[in-house]
């Protein structure tokens, strides 16, 4: 009784597995066909746009505005590659190279600009580490924090965000490398928050806490987010009060090691 049990459980646990991997490679199947279609629009954008921009008497404000279209493009472009080998999951040790975090956030505010200016928004940066990292995950993860900032801001006020860092004792970190120094990053700022009871519901896929019609977006931003902390064996959570604005919280190692790195994608996969 007990072995056929076990048999039975065996063929489940298989395929389930087989199943698994199919969806995985449908999965993959669609990201690569989606990039291709987002990046065939984005292609021409750039042709037409330096096509313009090769004529002559292009007025000086109209070359402005193509300019920052063929760099938004551009941008986008990196975008959707970086988020497709991202899908792939085939990042490895190799891909992480030393990163000075505040490069990436001035990347990212760069890239923000246009709403910096039209919410007034003003970001505090202190000094930020240098960790060993994947840049292209580090620049979406910032750009995804500092965007939700920016967006879920109260009426009437200009967002103020505050991005500092700090050295931590290792036994504080809920998921941690052993003899690794560790950095805890904390964003905050001064939107509508959200109820604490939600602190975990925010960053499952799809989960929104406001509507389309309150506030644009896919509900996936802070799902990758956490997907990206974790390929960083690092930890995120957020702290927050309906009004007084929200803290996110990024616990990430300064160094990677190879055996670790090996252990959390066998967790992630």
């Amino acid at each position: 009784m007990i072995e056929q049990q076990i048999r039975m459980l065996n063929k489940q646990l298989l395929d389930n597995n087989n199943s698994l991997k199919a969806i995985n490679e449908e999965l993959d199947r669609f990201a690569f066909v989606a990039s291709h279609d987002l990046q065939e629009p984005l292609r021409k954008i750039m042709l037409f746009s330096d096509k313009i921009l090769m004529k002559e008497h292009v007025d000086e404000e109209t070359e402005k505005y193509l300019q920052k279209i063929v760099d938004s493009s551009h941008r986008m472009q990196m975008l959707i590659n970086d988020l497709l080998r991202f899908s792939r999951h085939d990042v490895h040790s190799t891909d992480f190279v030393e990163t000075d975090l505040n490069a990436i956030i001035n990347e990212t505010i760069a890239e923000l600009e246009e709403e910096v200016e039209k919410t007034q928004a003003r970001i505090n940066i202190e000094p930020l580490p240098k960790i060993w990292a994947i840049q292209p995950l580090m620049r979406q993860l910032f750009y995804n924090l500092v965007s939700n900032a920016i967006k879920f801001r109260k009426k009437d006020v200009a967002p103020l965000i505050n991005i500092h860092a700090e050295k931590t004792n290792p036994l504080t970190i809920s998921k941690q490398i052993h003899n690794i120094d560790y950095y805890r990053i904390c964003i905050t700022d001064n939107g509508i928050g959200f109820d604490t009871k939600y602190a975990n519901d925010i960053f499952v896929v799809f989960k929104r806490l406001h509507s389309y019609h309150e506030y644009e977006g896919t509900g996936v931003g802070l799902s990758i987010c956490k997907k990206i902390i974790a390929r960083h064996n690092g930890s995120i959570y957020a702290q927050s009060k309906i009004n007084e604005g929200s803290t996110f919280i990024l616990e990430l190692p300064q160094k990677q090691f190879q055996e670790e790195f090996l252990q959390l994608q066998k967790n992630d996969a």
